[in-house]
């Protein structure tokens, strides 16, 4: 049996292009017909014919625009391009040069890349007409539709030069879609690029027309399509706003982390399914840092590339010894992490600001300073003018962010639209870096680091005095603080359990001790002659080699500890003190205890003249009077030990 087959399409013949565009499923919207005849071969008169029509229906793509949290969804039909990816049995199909003659192997070429195929140049090209590529494609009136094609360099810097026009007569450049770009080139990296064009034919153009040169035979085009619209859009989260602001570092618990919950919501998301609301929540979740925790502190270190204090944290000093009233605080990156001068940055939550805060840290006087600008302290006139004060009203809200990429963080001043930073490659100040251009805004934020002071407690005298320029929220074990105040006739003594900076305090360890105390650094300034005054004790943070009439000094005298009366040749060592007893002309010595029980009345003694109500000696044998050596003075419910020269 013979069977032959006529085949044609709707309305008229199918070309090669047509048939091989329907079988690999490059165009729908195709319908064939044929005639099949069969024929007996032993009996030719014997035959019957059957006609067969086979379509392939037009089917829809979804493309998406995105716009932050909201995806705009857009159906389109087939693409009505041949030849958009040149992967066709004639590659040069439709396409001509400037001249209009047919492009041949002979001076373009197809090359693949990355699984597809583009036209490329075989030579460099001139500014001219003649060596440019053109085509045109179909359209209806009144249809939208959307151009799209990429453009593939493989070297960088590399220009292309382009125009889209709607014109009825091919050649003829009508009317351009884009006359903001077209004819003067954009530069694109070796990424490629992606161009798109979306147009309503309202006035009727049968053609679009694409022409197109470049300046180095690494140019290349491909991936051409042109789609009819169809329907309305509608709008949908886009997913992708969330899923791009996962980060793939800076995860966990701590603060200024991304959470793991966000992270899982995030993924969570089902393309083409999430509401704009779910894709705002997870997005606001990924962009959003853990809070610090309550009391938290931080140093900022600026990590900058190329800044010469790169590695040194955000400290604060006052600008004179008796500035602690005042406003002047001078902020810079002059201090390596963990020094005596103020490191310790509270960041404080601002309601309605995503990782916003108030940055301030506590002063040597107990005040709270905080970072502002010139224009809301009155210390200057600039947003980007950074300033101290102590009125949280008019401190700054700095919104803190992580770059992924560089593992660094940024600090920017939301009053100036501005990252904080150093002010030229050596300049050690706290600027708004980027008002000026500069680079110097990478930071680093840690959990802040203490200060510390080696301190030594002989276990033979037990007791010491100090004075540091640190805060010490909680004094090592076994370690025990006290102050000393004159009340009336006694010199009485209060104990802490944490010692302020700048302030004297008389110290007790029953076993000794030889360890280093730390604490949050609370230095105003570089002038080590400053001295702090708690009660009677009167502290110095160098050698004081010159001591005052009515002072005291800590010594051991005959294996008994207390502060006796100065004589010549006294001093009192850097970070120690001595007690001011101006009352108490008479006494020679107030005598330490032997321990530091906070509720027995131990530790000072004082010698008292006056009303008492008995005297013991060493032995416990009452005597009418004090006596030389080691007394105790029993005064209604307290005793205290005096010591007599």
């Amino acid at each position: 049996m013979l069977l032959s087959a006529l085949l044609g399409p709707q309305a008229g013949f199918l070309s090669m292009i047509d048939v091989y565009e329907a079988l690999t499923g490059k165009r729908a919207n195709v319908t064939f017909s044929a005639t099949i005849t069969a024929t007996s071969t032993l009996a030719p008169s014997v035959s019957a014919t059957a006609d067969v029509t086979v379509s392939f229906p037009e089917s829809t793509v979804p493309t998406y625009v995105n716009d932050g949290a909201t995806r705009t969804v857009y159906n389109y039909g087939e693409n009505l391009i041949k030849n958009g990816s040149f992967e066709y049995p004639d590659p040069y199909y439709g396409w001509t040069s400037g001249t209009q003659a047919k492009l041949t192997s002979d001076n373009f070429n197809i090359i693949g890349e990355a699984g597809s195929q583009s036209l490329q140049a075989t030579s460099s090209q001139g500014a001219g007409n003649v060596e440019s590529i053109s085509t045109a494609w179909k359209i209806e009136a009144n249809k939208t539709y959307q151009f799209g094609y990429n453009v593939k360099p493989s070297k960088a810097g590399t220009a292309e030069f382009y125009v889209v026009s709607l014109t009825n007569t091919v050649g003829t450049e009508t009317k351009q879609l884009d006359t903001a770009n077209d004819r003067k080139g954009i530069a694109v990296s070796t990424t490629g690029k992606d161009i798109v064009y979306t147009f309503t034919n309202t006035e009727g153009y049968q053609y679009i027309q694409f022409r197109a040169r470049w300046l180095a035979d690494s140019q290349c085009f491909d991936n051409f399509y042109l789609c009819e619209v169809l329907g309305e859009p509608t709008t949908e989260g886009n997913v992708d706003y969330a899923t791009a602001a996962i980060p793939t570092a800076n995860i966990g618990t701590g603060a200024f982390q991304v959470a793991q919950t966000a992270i899982d919501a995030a993924n969570a998301l089902v393309q083409g399914t999430a509401t704009v609301a779910e894709v705002e929540a997870a997005y606001d979740a990924l962009t959003t840092l853990n809070a610090p925790a309550e009391g938290q502190l931080f140093n900022i270190i600026n990590v900058s590339t190329g800044y010469t204090p790169a590695g040194k944290a955000i400290t604060f000093k006052s600008a004179s010894n008796a500035d602690l009233s005042g406003n002047t605080t001078a902020m810079g990156w002059t201090e390596a992490v963990g020094s005596d001068y103020p490191q310790a940055v509270k960041f404080t939550p601002v309601e309605d600001v995503t990782n916003g805060y108030k940055l301030s840290y506590t002063r040597a006087d107990g005040n709270e300073v905080f970072i502002g600008t010139g224009s809301k302290t009155g210390l200057g006139n600039a947003t980007t003018q950074i300033r101290p004060t102590t009125d949280a009203e008019k401190a700054l809200t700095v919104q803190v962010s992580y770059d992924t990429d560089k593992d660094v963080f940024y600090l920017y001043n939301t009053e100036a639209g501005y990252r904080l930073g150093g002010n030229g490659a050596n300049d050690a100040g706290l600027f708004t870096g980027e008002a000026n251009g500069l680079q110097y805004y990478s930071m680093k934020i840690q959990e802040a680091a203490k200060a510390s002071y080696d301190l030594t407690i002989d276990a033979a005298n037990q007791w010491a005095t100090i004075i540091v320029p640190i805060a010490i929220d909680e004094l090592p074990e076994d370690l025990y603080a006290y102050t000393v105040e004159v009340n009336g006739e006694v010199l009485e003594y209060t104990k802490v359990t944490a010692l302020e900076a700048y302030k004297p305090y008389v110290i007790y360890a029953e076993e000794g001790f030889n360890d280093a105390i730390e604490g949050y650094g609370a230095a105003y300034t570089d002038n080590a002659d400053v001295t702090g005054e708690n009660g009677n004790l009167v502290g110095v943070l160098k050698k004081a080699e010159t001591l005052p009439a009515d002072a005291y000094v800590l010594q051991n005298n005959d294996d008994v500890v207390g502060f006796y009366k100065a004589v010549t040749g006294n001093f009192v060592d850097a970070n120690h003190a001595y007690l001011v007893a101006p009352a108490s002309a008479s006494i020679k010595a107030f005598v330490l205890g032997e321990n530091a029980d906070a509720t027995a009345i131990k530790g000072f003694e004082v010698l008292t003249s006056g009303a008492y109500d008995a005297i013991y000696n060493a032995a416990g044998a009452k005597v009418g009077s004090v006596q030389k050596g080691l007394n105790i003075v029993v005064k209604g419910d307290k005793s205290y030990k005096i010591f007599v020269k």
